[in-house]
């Protein structure tokens, strides 16, 4: 019994003793691989200290780190890329190792180093951070760098240097007392609300844009996908008291419209607050359209019907007024610059590096598309300092035109659609080009008493795209084809190369045919890979060769331009055989398969699936269109049929 005793006693003391002797010889172990480790990581901070790019490469198991070596060197010497301390010297950071307090963890698939890194600034407060070593050890039992994280550090350098450059502007009275004071109210307001994203200094009173939820200003400004806004936005007076209730999906800009009025929004209805806090305009209305009249200020639409927000800010009854007369009336369009926000007022973002002034237009302009969803401009509230990047930096240098260029009445009785082109102009300074046109069409629906906006395209060259624009033709027309199909015509510049013996022929102006589709209170254009998309549509006859056409001949050396009433017999050609190339066809002759395939094309897509036989794929409208331009080519001149197909 004593013996069993004893055993019981000695055998744990032996096991304690082995695990015991185990730990301490593992500790030895891990305690001398780290000592090795650390004269190995020495010999590394003395080709960090020294900046040396090659000595450090020489640690290295993989050449494809030297990269990452590079970029740690620059981070280590302050130099990290595309920073503010490319323009501001003064700014420039002061990084070093901390190889006192470096952290070495053995694991089984390596050796991880953590390196701590201090950061410092003249202008504000050192900070830390650290970069990661994956070590390995090689058969010599000495070791190299297997991997560089250099993450982390990048940020916390980007991060510090951001709030070293904030300093910076403070203590270069980059901030007006007005700013700094509004700064300061924004802070205490986030108590109450989420966000505030911008204020506004209407005559010497700042007024602050709140917001509960997850602002996002790309989901706040989109007119195309429908995107669930997950935030309302609200209005806070000078007093910091609530002006306008957090329930609308955008509060646009003070006096935006009106004096002292501010259009809000929500579930796609409009309508107007002051800045007292008083609502103005319910919000229920489609839309509203200000007015020069002498008895009313805007055309309130509700549906189909409308109503007259009068000079006393009353609301009429219901009024027989139709869109083509709303447009007769509508308040002429602001022309855009550089210079100064329309409304006269400065809005602020609440930002220490979204230095401009913002200014979020009219929703009218907006349903038009004759305005961006917002718009900035230089903050005369802001000192001017060099920065590195801004999401939504001043258009400098940028000035927008914008030109009632043609209107089309309806025709005849059956023809309910009036077209109103707009030609917009945007000068840059210092842009490719000195400027770029767009058009802007807008719709007037009589039989459904609504407008559509939308913007047209008027580039089908190989050009950069908005850099050429129709100069001598100006063709518009608009109608309706059914209940809800639109065709639109308007000029445009092109680059169409016609096939011709005997010399080289381009199109450079035409007439582009438009197709839009009414449904839902909605325009939407139908897509086309045909330059010539009316064979696409409807059915030819002999008004859809009439317009205006550019062409450029290209005789030997010299070159001339001539101009057209009509659609030459080549481009009758080429509209015939673009027929058969939207679907893919494999032309016999090589020069139509080059014309079609090889060049860049606006419309046709390069990697377009290549067939032998199409026949199978033609509608009954391409069928038609095939033999009425074969008809036409045989009259004009027989031998043009041997060129086709």
């Amino acid at each position: 019994m004593k013996t069993k005793a004893i055993t019981r006693i000695i055998l744990p003391a032996i096991v304690i003793a082995l695990c015991g002797f185990v730990l301490i010889r593992r500790q030895s172990k891990e305690n001398l691989e780290k000592a090795e480790i650390h004269k190995f990581l020495t010999d590394v901070n003395k080709a960090l200290t020294k900046a040396d790019s090659s000595k450090l490469q020489t640690y290295l198991t993989n050449k494809n780190n030297r990269n990452e070596v590079g970029y740690l060197v620059g981070l280590l010497k302050g130099e990290y890329r595309e920073t503010y301390t490319d323009v501001i010297p003064q700014l420039k950071l002061h990084v070093s190792v901390d190889t006192a307090h470096i952290d070495i963890q053995l694991t089984d698939s390596g050796t991880v180093v953590a390196i701590p890194v201090t950061l410092r600034s003249n202008y504000t407060k050192p900070a830390t951070s650290k970069f990661i070593l994956h070590l390995e050890e090689t058969p010599k039992s000495s070791h190299k760098i297997k991997e560089i994280e250099t993450s982390l550090l990048a940020d916390d350098y980007i991060a510090y240097e951001d709030k070293a450059y904030i300093a910076l502007e403070v203590a270069n009275g980059k901030y007006q007392p007005i700013t700094k004071k509004a700064f300061t109210n924004a802070t205490t307001l986030k108590a109450r609300y989420d966000s505030v994203i911008w204020f506004s200094h209407v005559k010497g009173k700042t007024y602050y844009y709140t917001v509960k939820g997850k602002w996002d200003i790309k989901t706040a400004f989109d007119t195309q996908n429908n995107l669930v806004k997950k935030y309302k936005m609200g209005l806070v007076g000078p007093d910091l008291k609530e002006a306008i209730p957090v329930s609308f999906d955008m509060i646009r800009s003070i006096n935006g419209t009106f004096p002292g009025l501010v259009e809000v929004e929500k579930d796609q209805k409009h309508g107007f607050y002051d800045l007292n806090g008083k609502l103005v305009v319910p919000v229920q209305y489609d839309q509203i359209f200000p007015v020069t009249d002498k008895n009313n200020k805007a055309a309130l639409r509700m549906g189909r019907d409308f109503y007259w927000l009068k000079n006393d800010y009353t609301i009429s009854a219901k009024t027989d007024l139709t869109m083509s007369q709303v447009f007769a009336m509508l308040t002429p369009i602001t022309t855009l610059t550089n210079q100064a926000n329309p409304t006269g007022n400065i809005t602020e973002f609440n930002s220490d590096f979204e230095d401009a002034d913002i200014y979020i237009p009219p929703s009218h302009l907006i349903d038009l598309d004759l305005a961006y969803g917002f718009t900035t401009f230089k903050n005369p509230l802001r000192k001017e300092m060099p920065v590195r990047f801004s999401r939504y930096n001043p258009n400098s240098g940028r000035t927008s035109v914008i030109k009632q260029t043609a209107s089309s009445p309806p025709t005849n009785k059956g023809n309910w659609i009036k077209s109103i082109l707009y030609s917009i102009t945007e000068h840059f300074v210092g842009g490719r080009f000195e400027f770029y046109k767009s058009n802007d069409l807008v719709l007037i629906d009589e039989k459904r008493n609504q407008a559509y906006g939308q913007s047209l395209r008027s580039d089908y060259s190989y050009s950069e795209a908005g850099a050429n624009f129709p100069y001598y033709c100006n063709d518009h027309s608009a109608r309706a084809i059914n209940d809800s199909l639109v065709e639109v015509k308007a000029s445009a510049s092109t680059t169409i190369s016609l096939y011709n013996k005997d010399y080289l022929t381009e199109i450079s102006e035409m007439p582009m045919y438009h197709y839009f589709v009414l449904k839902n209170n909605k325009m939407a254009e139908l897509q086309s890979n045909r330059l010539f998309s009316f064979t696409q549509y409807v059915k030819l006859d002999d008004s859809y060769l009439n317009g205006c056409y550019s062409y450029f001949d290209q005789i030997g050396q010299r070159g001339k331009s001539r101009r057209e009433t009509h659609l030459s017999n080549d481009g009758l050609l080429y509209m015939k055989n673009e027929i058969y190339a939207s679907y893919g066809y494999k032309f016999r002759d090589e020069t139509w398969n080059k014309i079609f395939y090889s060049m860049p094309s606006p419309v046709m897509p390069l990697d377009i699936k290549r067939r032998d036989n199409i026949d199978n794929l033609l509608t009954a409208t391409d069928k038609y269109n095939i033999q009425w331009i074969d008809k036409k080519l045989n009259n004009a001149d027989p031998k043009m049929m041997l060129a086709s197909k």
